[in-house]
């Protein structure tokens, strides 16, 4: 899957290991989950190729949050979309990608009306295309709002949950000094899972380097290693981390 193919594991293997995994045997052998990214300014016929035998779910990224309304600038073609109807045909499931970032994030959280839009707005849109659920992917937020992030995820798990739709929570690859907004430990019994890594590029000033897989330099520079740190010290369990494995942007050395 293009441009990137994410993978959940229930076990993490060391830097130094050589044990080689095939597609079929990521799916065969759980815990593990294999979750692919479907951009929505990607061409249909790409959809076509996709190893749907390969994947456990599928995230549809096409839904900006208005921080205003509380409704999205545009939902691009989720939808009409046949990248839908074709993993659910594979018994695929799928998962509608919401994002907002930058100085929209605090505007959003701080507005009660928006949120509760948002939430109405989102339910809907899942139970239009029988989706499983969505990927929450927020950027800059600032600490203040911590309360109001935590609060904003219970009221949408509850909304959510009534018909068994689940949510996801991206981790943003930014400092990590700057991630304290995420409580670990109220947002855990709510989230199916934490993505951990670059998976939504935003086309904008506040938009997030890849992130390298490892960093010598500080324990705050943004890097796979450094952010599955984070989340584990934080008291999430390591079989709800879906580490992300971007294949766009940045050229890294590999040894």
């Amino acid at each position: 899957l293009i441009p990137l193919i994410l993978i959940c594991c229930g076990k993490l293997r060391s830097e130094s290991s050589t044990e080689q995994l095939t597609s079929q045997d990521i799916v065969k052998h759980r815990p593990v989950q294999v979750l692919g990214f479907h951009f929505y300014w990607m061409k249909e016929e790409v959809s076509e190729k996709y190893r749907y035998d390969s994947l456990n779910a599928i995230c549809y990224v096409g839904c900006e949050l208005n921080p205003n309304t509380g409704s999205f600038n545009s939902t691009h073609d989720w939808l009409t979309s046949f990248v839908v109807d074709s993993a659910k045909a594979n018994g695929v499931k799928v998962y509608l990608g919401i994002s907002i970032n930058g100085i929209n994030s605090e505007l959003f959280l701080k507005n009660q009306q928006a949120i509760l839009t948002s939430i109405d707005t989102i339910f809907h849109l899942l139970m239009a295309r029988d989706a499983d659920g969505v990927v929450i992917h927020f950027e800059n937020v600032p600490d203040s709002q911590k309360n109001n992030f935590s609060n904003y995820i219970n009221s949408l798990y509850h909304k959510l949950s009534k018909q068994n739709k689940t949510i996801m929570i991206s981790v943003p690859s930014l400092d990590l000094r700057h991630a304290t907004y995420l409580d670990f430990t109220t947002l855990n019994s709510m989230a199916e899972y934490f993505i951990v890594g670059d998976n939504f590029i935003e086309i904008n000033e506040y938009r997030s380097s890849a992130a390298t897989l490892f960093s010598d330099t500080s324990s705050y520079v943004r890097s796979i290693k450094n952010m599955i740190q984070y989340c584990t010290n934080s008291s999430v369990p390591v079989s709800k981390l879906i580490v992300t494995i971007p294949t766009y942007q940045g050229k890294f050395k590999i040894e």
